[in-house]
């Protein structure tokens, strides 16, 4: 069974999740623009929530799968964030390898088309956002600019529309 509404055509059991995470990107997005932070306060009840949340969806769904790609989706997303804060110092905080590790864990659950966009996403939205704000003179090259809200945008992309935006770079590319 899906429902559909706000998140589209998502089984209706993970939708208490999708509603969870709409309200902790909020927080999490204001504290990383205020204090360049993403705390562990905020992170480690989000983690706890999701992997429950995401267990009951799996279980009301029946689709066990689906937990192991969120896992597995995790841990590729946690790395990759882990050796770009090491090649690429003051890069990438603590607390945006550890956001990398929730968001890859829904997105995966969500499916790969998801995970895909949503983790490509929020490099093009935090380059972008970097670009507009080197132009107004707001950030200097050596400015941090805090990555969680690129992240969580990239995420909600990835949700909304990562199934659609696959299947149409897949057509234009011809690989589909």
């Amino acid at each position: 069974m899906t429902a559909g509404g706000l998140f589209g055509a998502y089984p209706a059991w993970a939708l208490t999740e999708l509603y969870a995470f709409a309200c902790v990107s909020i927080v999490i997005a204001f504290i990383d623009l205020d204090h360049h932070l993403i705390l562990n306060v905020v992170l480690l009840p989000t983690l706890i929530a999701t992997v429950m949340l995401l267990a009951v969806a799996s279980l009301g769904t029946g689709e066990w799968v689906r937990l192991g790609c969120g896992v597995l989706c995790a841990l590729i997303l946690f790395v990759f964030y882990f050796v770009l804060s090491l090649i690429w110092k003051g890069g990438m905080g603590d607390g945006d390898i550890k956001l990398a590790f929730i968001l890859g864990l829904l997105l995966g659950w969500l499916g790969w088309p998801q995970f895909v966009v949503g983790a490509f996403a929020a490099f093009f939205i935090g380059g972008a956002i970097s670009l507009m704000l080197l132009a107004v003179k707001k950030v200097d090259l050596h400015g941090g600019i805090p990555f969680g809200p690129s992240m969580l945008l990239g995420a909600w992309l990835g949700i909304f529309a990562g199934a659609s935006l696959a299947t149409l770079y897949l057509q234009c590319t011809g690989l589909a």
